[in-house]
């Protein structure tokens, strides 16, 4: 079988996962990583990945400082396939956020983040796409952001941590993806977004809807038993407005629009990625925020099951493929 299926969610699935900025007196956190390119035909999967992000924020009010923000995030995540046409994909982050001025004490923060579930289908079969000469796929898919993650983190007085230094959102969220790709011999083109639809925290926060896309061209080339994937492309992440006690409050929500390069490789069961994101055009927290970079990295071990190729067949990606970008 052949299915490409899709790029993650480059800035997207953990994205939503993240807290969107918020900011009182600091800058922004999350704008997503990628699940990348994976052999999927019969394969479940499990794996782990990192992502740091980095942020500068412009003095906000008399008495402020320029401050430097970096964001961590660790996660466990996986796939369940029951059926060609539908995966299930399952994140669990933990979050460390830093807030770093130079003159007053450092802002930081950590623990377990906001776990999501989300469910896609192919709504062309990849059988019959396997054997066109221009090969579509598109999919749909809906999930569930979780309050897994603390929104009541303290600093060393007792005051509780803005918004966007919380590892948590403290709400439950509503996802919805979709994603295009068309291939044709080694070269293909996804087109892919997901939105998030946030609700209100009991404490009465309302973060922004947020939306991300992303488009890539990829390419497949196999040496021996190696695959490698690179890709290039852009990405989008846009945010409303957070509201507070139903208000909207400045300096939160934007825009930005990044360069992005990574490459994916594939040996047997083993799927490797590393991706570099660079800003291009951005407007942030009322053009006092400013992204600098982003960089990811992940490993994830295939299951396969009776039906799968076995794990010293190369794997080729565009046979096997599943992806979901940002």
């Amino acid at each position: 079988m052949k299915q490409l299926v899709q790029f993650a969610t480059g800035v997207a699935l953990v994205c939503a996962l993240v807290p969107a900025y918020a900011c009182d007196v600091c800058g922004c956190s999350g704008a997503g990583n990628t699940l990348g390119l994976l052999p999927l035909v019969q394969r479940h999967f499990i794996g782990l990945r990192t992502q740091v992000q980095s942020f500068e924020t412009a003095p906000h009010h008399t008495g402020d400082f320029l401050a430097t923000e970096t964001y961590h995030s660790f996660d466990l995540w996986g796939r369940w396939q029951p059926h060609r046409r539908v995966q299930v994909i399952g994140i669990l982050p933990y979050v460390i956020a830093n807030h770093r001025n130079g003159v007053t004490p450092t802002l930081q923060s950590s623990g377990i983040g906001d776990a999501m579930a989300l469910a896609q289908f192919s709504v062309l079969d990849p059988v019959r796409q396997n054997k066109r000469l221009f090969q579509h796929t598109i999919q749909i898919g809906a999930g569930v952001k979780l309050s897994t993650g603390t929104f009541s983190i303290a600093d060393s007085e007792g005051e509780q941590l803005p918004a966007n230094l919380q590892p948590g959102t403290g709400s439950t969220d509503y996802l919805l993806s979709g994603f295009y790709a068309i291939r044709k011999g080694s070269w293909g083109v996804s087109l892919d977004a997901i939105a998030r639809l946030s609700t209100e925290n009991p404490k009465q926060y309302h973060f922004g809807n947020r939306l991300n896309a992303g488009v890539q061209v990829f390419w497949s080339k196999t040496i021996r038993r190696w695959n490698f994937v690179p890709a290039v492309g852009l990405s989008f992440d846009g945010r409303q407005e957070d509201r507070y006690l139903d208000k909207w409050k400045g300096e939160t929500g934007g825009y930005a629009l990044a360069t992005t390069l990574g490459v994916q490789v594939f040996r047997g069961n083993l799927a490797f990625n590393i991706q570099w994101s660079l800003p291009a055009v951005h407007q942030m927290g009322d053009g006092l925020i400013t992204p600098v970079y982003q960089l990811g990295a992940g490993v994830a071990v295939l299951i396969p099951n009776k039906k799968s190729p076995k794990a010293t067949t190369p794997v080729n990606v565009f046979q096997n493929v599943s992806a979901k970008s940002n």
